[in-house]
């Protein structure tokens, strides 16, 4: 059984897509992951994937020190290109391993990594277009032109990325698309026990001013019958809206894959995204297929990201979020016709066969 040794400089738990190419794997590669953990994580997860071929090595990153003369020491070493005890520490964890294939997950990963690929064959995983962040891609340019296979979630990124890089060949697409899902309704789950929420609005991601939700929470309370339910971490801005809308719930962060639990009792899904950045409107939502897989028709941004996924697919309506009556009436819409949204749902989540598609990439 051959050996893939994945690189990711973060918590398993904050990156559903890279659990499902994990999940996706076990049963035919042997699997070992170098990642960061915080002890009661890395338990969680050493726990989940007890009796799989998959083990946790855990390298700790160093706590950064915010004092000037540190600082300054740092970019004086980063100039020179001096490694950190961090990349001496995983450079000599990836020597000790025998491994197949490498895979580096992340772009965040990658530039921590990049000084010690040299003359290794790699995968690269790609999650977000950085088109803020140049810096970023500029540092990591070279790295993914020097990648044996480069994968990203969405087409459009895969051909912009493709001209930013200068690569010869286009990355290959893999959805954020999660492998294991429940696809039944209404689960039970302690975080909704003894509420009457009626029809549920499911809002889940980060509750921030800065994704304007109060159009959202404005267009649910001025109809009846439903609630919406805003999943995430807590924020002044989520408890404000909860005290100004009616009809509005919340509930903390719950990690995945338990989160599902909850999603299963939403009767539609938000997808929300704002014209700020390419990578927002050229979106990958792992939350589109979890809606999907549970055939919640959505409300999302009339976008490309959404337009030519679950649009296209009549698994929900792309309107114009920040317009209180195209919600209402997008509502409206989807209440009047739900089984024709529940249909386009399942079919969206039936386009996609992770396991296949992720299995042809790394066999080939």
């Amino acid at each position: 059984m051959q050996t893939i040794l994945f690189l990711y400089n973060g918590e398993c738990f904050k990156l559903p897509p890279f659990l499902t190419i994990l999940d996706s794997l076990k049963e035919e590669f042997c699997i070992k992951v170098v990642s960061y953990e915080t002890s009661e994580n890395l338990k969680k997860i050493k726990d989940i994937y007890n009796n799989s071929n998959v083990e946790f090595l855990n390298v700790l990153r160093e706590t950064p020190s915010n004092g000037l003369s540190t600082r300054i020491v740092r970019k004086v070493k980063h100039m020179l290109g001096c490694k950190t005890k961090y990349q001496i520490e995983l450079e000599k964890k990836i020597n000790d391993i025998h491994f197949d294939k490498l895979w580096v997950i992340h772009e965040s990963t990658l530039k921590d990594v990049r000084s010690i690929l040299a003359n290794k064959q790699y995968i690269f995983s790609m999650y977000e277009l950085n088109d803020t962040n140049k810096n970023l891609l500029h540092e990591i340019k070279e790295s993914i032109q020097q990648a044996e296979i480069v994968i990203v979630p969405e087409y459009n990124r895969a051909c912009i990325l493709r001209v930013w890089c200068n690569l010869p060949k286009t990355p290959l697409v893999v959805p954020n698309k999660p492998l294991l899902h429940p696809r039944k309704k209404n689960i039970l789950t302690d975080k909704l026990q003894n509420k009457n929420l009626g029809k549920i609005i499911l809002y889940q991601g980060h509750i921030q001013p800065t994704r304007n939700l109060d159009v959202i929470c404005e267009a649910v309370s001025s109809l009846s019958g439903y609630t919406l339910l805003l999943m995430g971490a807590r924020s002044p801005y989520r408890d404000e809206l909860q005290r100004k809308y009616a009809n509005v719930e919340v509930i903390d962060f719950v990690n995945p894959p338990e989160h599902l639990y909850i999603t299963s009792h939403a009767y539609i899904g938000i997808v929300k995204y704002d014209f700020v950045v390419l990578n927002a409107i050229f979106c990958a939502p792992n939350k589109t297929y979890e809606y999907a897989g549970f055939g919640i028709p959505m409300i999302g941004n009339n976008i490309p990201g959404l337009k030519y996924s679950i649009g296209s697919y009549n698994a929900g309506e792309c309107v114009d979020l920040d317009d209180v009556s195209e919600v209402i009436n997008a509502i409206k819409r989807i209440d009047e016709n739900y089984n024709d949204y529940v249909k386009g749902a399942n079919e969206f989540f039936d386009s996609v066969d992770i396991k296949s598609l992720l299995l042809k990439i790394v066999k080939n």
